[in-house]
């Protein structure tokens, strides 16, 4: 079943920062740092050419650390915990491709060529490798996952092992193993710490996209695009597009998304839906912002607005740049482009947004 009923989630603002307050990125609007482009050729997008600021995750849930950054691929140097003040970091000297703080205080570093250990005492220890993630493991061990090989390194950091893994950036960890679908998406392989290898075929075939998010055994989650899907073994319990989300006048947090021509609102206390036109050819049409009577929906070329008692959608209006920067960008609500989301548990993910005042990070929890 669709996740389509207010009464099937929950919603909880969990963290607000006024971007007044946040530190000015780089105005230039190039596209391009330090190997990133973000290409602005052949398909106009609005989106792109007014840079909003979010906000990135990094670490664990327990330890949630943030970055800003912007639309055009521009990003601040300073890394902080979101929930308390024991950590701040400035990156002087590389790109950052991912962060861990542990529970000791020290925290691990990954660039573009290096794992580095930094501990409170500001000794450090680096290892040359080209790794894309961190994942820890059991005894304060952690795995790097590169594009076809890992490494686990030992908690005190003196002992490193490298193995075969082609899991890449869609590699998740379960009982200190690594796990992944494989290319058919017909079987879930694994590596132990000793290097040993399992495949085991899956109860389900999943989409081409389709990749495991968060997984327990019997329960797990995926993620295919911008839909997640709950699973209980072979059981679909649910699924919700994060196409758009962002907060309604009254304070509350909203998920929209669209789904066979419907486009869905939900929050706490609402639960709507309006039918598009059959002929509308576009796969999302969400919600970005709230009006006075209506509410304001948004995808690469079409802008409406859907009546807050209506069920159907009368019109679709295509719009230019000129339109979107003055009736959409300035009020629209929008999820950061990486690093936007963590899961903490089957239960509850924790989703990063920004809107016209504000970058907000709300807890989405499920009752399965």
């Amino acid at each position: 079943m669709n996740i389509q009923a207010k009464n099937e989630l929950t919603l909880e603002i969990v963290y607000s920062q006024q971007t007044d307050s946040i530190p000015v990125l780089s105005k230039d609007n190039s596209g391009t740092q330090k190997g990133f482009e973000y290409s602005r050729i052949d398909i106009p997008n609005p989106a792109l050419a007014f840079p909003k600021t979010y906000l990135e995750l990094f670490g664990a849930p327990e330890h949630l650390i943030g970055r800003y950054a912007s639309e055009n691929g521009k990003k601040d140097n300073t890394f902080f915990t979101l929930f308390n003040n024991n950590f701040k970091y400035v990156a002087v000297d590389s790109d950052v491709i991912d962060l861990l703080l542990t529970d000791t205080g020290d925290f691990l570093k990954l660039t573009f060529d290096s794992i580095t250990l930094e501990r409170k005492d500001g000794t450090k220890i680096q290892y040359p490798l080209s790794g894309m993630k961190i994942i820890p493991a059991e005894n304060k061990a952690i795995w790097v996952i590169g594009l076809n090989d890992t490494w686990l390194i030992d908690a005190d950091f003196k002992t490193i092992k490298r193995f075969e893994w082609t899991g890449g950036i869609n590699t998740i960890s379960y009982n200190d193993s690594l796990i992944y679908f494989n290319k058919s998406r017909d079987a879930i392989l694994s590596l132990d710490k000793n290097g040993v290898t399992k495949s085991e075929k899956t109860a389900l075939k999943y989409g081409y996209f389709e990749n495991l998010a968060g997984y327990w055994g019997n329960q797990y989650i995926t993620l295919e695009g911008t839909t997640l899907r709950w699973y209980d073994g072979a059981e679909l319990k649910g699924e919700i597009g994060l196409q758009s989300a962002g907060v309604l006048n009254n304070g509350e947090a909203f998920v929209s998304y669209t789904k066979n021509k419907t486009t869905y609102l939900l929050s706490n206390s609402l639960s709507k839906k309006w039918a598009l036109p059959e002929n509308f050819d576009k796969q999302i049409l969400p919600v970005v912002f709230e009006k006075e009577n209506s509410y304001s929906a948004y995808n690469l070329s079409n802008y409406y607005e859907f009546s807050k008692n209506g069920t159907t959608a009368e019109s679709l209006h295509v719009i230019n740049e000129m339109q979107y920067q003055k009736d959409v960008a300035p009020y629209r609500w929008i999820i950061g482009q990486s690093h936007y989301f963590k899961i903490v548990n089957y239960n509850q993910l924790i989703l990063s947004i920004a809107g016209p005042k504000e970058i907000i990070l709300f807890e989405i929890n499920t009752p399965f």
